[in-house]
């Protein structure tokens, strides 16, 4: 899967993105602080940001990042897996790792068009501070294209939220609040402690994508 792309070819992308709806700051669901930005193993970089995702209709949406802040997502919404099919292709992480009265949950599409989804509640915001995005290279990254979908369907018939064996929704309103400057810690909701490996309760399908239906891009511009 290609990782880096030049910052002018990242922008050229953005150019030629459809949109679904108007970029009036008004509409745009999400807001990015950006933090700080930390190394990792050349060329990885870690940044992190304050993030905020309102979803103000009356049904649960998806909100959509492509897995590298200098990415763009698969503009057809047709994200395919590798062959041969291997649920670890799709992680699924709660935050934070302790027993609390709610959680965030980030869905890891790891295929060929990989990607980040989080599943927000009607009617509801949620806010993840020090929320830890990745990218390649140097580069202070000032925007990224997001998605809002209505609905990701599995082999195109089947919702996300329904095909995969644990709750995905984030609790309404959940709010992380900053913890000391540092990353989350978080649960693997694809490991089962009982039989200490990964969970064996998925469906019993071969999934080759992963379909975005109904869906508006932005172009969000960090604070």
């Amino acid at each position: 899967m290609k990782r880096i792309i030049a910052t002018t070819v990242f922008l050229i992308l953005f150019a030629n993105i459809s949109f679904a709806q108007s970029q009036n700051t008004s509409n745009i669901p999400f807001k990015i602080k950006f933090i700080r930005q930390q190394g990792g193993k050349p060329p990885l970089k870690f940044n992190f940001v304050n993030l905020s995702i309102t979803n103000n209709t009356d049904s649960l949406r998806w909100y959509v990042f492509p897995w590298y802040i200098n990415d763009s997502l698969k503009a057809d919404g047709y994200f395919r897996t590798y062959a041969p099919w291997e649920t670890g292709q799709m992680g699924g992480r709660k935050y934070p790792d302790s027993t609390t009265a709610f959680q965030i949950v980030d869905i890891d599409f790891v295929g060929i068009d990989a990607f980040i989804a989080f599943c927000i509640p009607p009617k509801s915001t949620m806010t993840f501070e020090n929320y830890m995005l990745e990218s390649d290279g140097d580069t202070i990254f000032k925007s990224m294209e997001l998605w809002k979908v209505e609905n990701l369907m599995v082999n195109g018939k089947t919702p996300l939220d329904k095909w995969l064996p644990y709750d995905v929704k984030c609790s309404p309103n959940a709010h992380l609040k900053s913890k000391n400057g540092s990353g989350w810690d978080w649960h693997n909701l694809d490991w089962d402690n009982n039989l200490s490996k990964q969970r064996t309760d998925y469906p019993k399908e071969t999934v080759t994508n992963i379909q975005a239906v109904g869906v508006k891009k932005f172009i969000t511009m960090f604070e």
